[in-house]
């Protein structure tokens, strides 16, 4: 549920700041993720952070400029999302990183760092959310850049 939570405020920062903040590039790092099919990304994610044994939620990316789809295991706590274009990706993934570690400190509540076990993987014109082990295991499938979440409040 949280990490739900997250990525749909995610998504909805997206909508407010698109065009209102300049990016400052995409990941550099190469990625073989099948970012055009949602169907292939779940599958993708599923066979290296875990199966979504509680099923897929996806939010109608539709009206986020720039967003072509954004889909949540709830069950698996990870999430992805995907850019129209290398364009789209460059002016809205720093908005996601931005903000992903505030939102999942608030949502997951508690002093410290909650976010700090919560993993990033931008691919480019992608970005998933999970735990460290999860991402790690998708990075060595995918490729892709990992940040730790609490270092980008």
């Amino acid at each position: 549920m949280v990490t739900a939570v997250v990525v749909v405020a995610l998504v909805m920062s997206l909508g407010v700041l698109t065009g209102h903040k300049k990016g400052s590039g995409a990941a550099s790092a190469s990625s073989s993720a099948p970012y055009s099919s949602v169907t292939q990304m779940k599958k993708g994610m599923e066979a290296k952070a875990g199966t979504c044994s509680g099923g897929w939620n996806d939010v109608d990316a539709s009206q986020f400029p720039g967003v072509s789809a954004v889909s949540v295991c709830v069950s698996g706590r990870y999430a992805f999302v995907t850019f129209e274009s290398k364009t789209a990706a460059t002016v809205d993934g720093p908005v996601v990183r931005s903000k992903a570690g505030g939102l999942l400190n608030q949502y997951l509540g508690g002093g410290g760092d909650a976010a700090a076990d919560y993993r990033l993987l931008d691919g480019g014109q992608w970005m998933a959310v999970g735990d460290k082990s999860q991402m790690t295991a998708l990075q060595s499938e995918w490729g892709g850049k990992i940040e730790t979440l609490g270092d980008s409040q």
